[in-house]
């Protein structure tokens, strides 16, 4: 609701990814249930102050249309590529575990093909007959 309410592009365009990431980072959590400490501080302090501070420039913009808005526009704007860019760190780290965990199986189960000789250099040996 904020977003439409506020009639700037950048800040506009700066929210619609914010909730593009959202969504994202919400379907990573519904995969991955275990990472929802991760999300806590997301959920109860970044984006709860991101919603104050757009609903005070709202408040704001309707009243006022000096120099100081211009300063703070930039700043709000600032501060949500900020927070998008920490979302997007979040995003990278929720799966970090799970990603190091599936590389160290992949690398086991390559291990033990090449051991039993069903993968690797002793396979091509096999195929090509030598």
């Amino acid at each position: 609701d904020l977003n439409t309410e506020i009639p700037d592009e950048e800040i506009s365009n700066g929210l619609f990814e914010s909730c593009a990431l959202l969504k994202q980072i919400s379907l990573v959590e519904e995969k991955f249930p275990d990472n929802k400490p991760k999300l806590k501080k997301l959920y109860e302090y970044y984006l709860p102050i991101l919603i104050n501070i757009l609903g005070q420039y709202k408040d704001l913009q309707l009243a006022n249309s000096s120099d100081n808005l211009a300063k703070t526009k930039d700043k709000l704007h600032k501060s949500i590529i900020l927070i998008n860019d920490a979302m997007k760190t979040i995003i990278s780290t929720l799966c970090e575990d799970d990603m190091i965990n599936l590389s160290a199986d992949i690398s086991t189960l390559e291990a033990i093909l090449k051991k039993d000789g069903l993968a690797g250099d002793d396979m091509m040996k096999m195929k090509a007959g030598e």
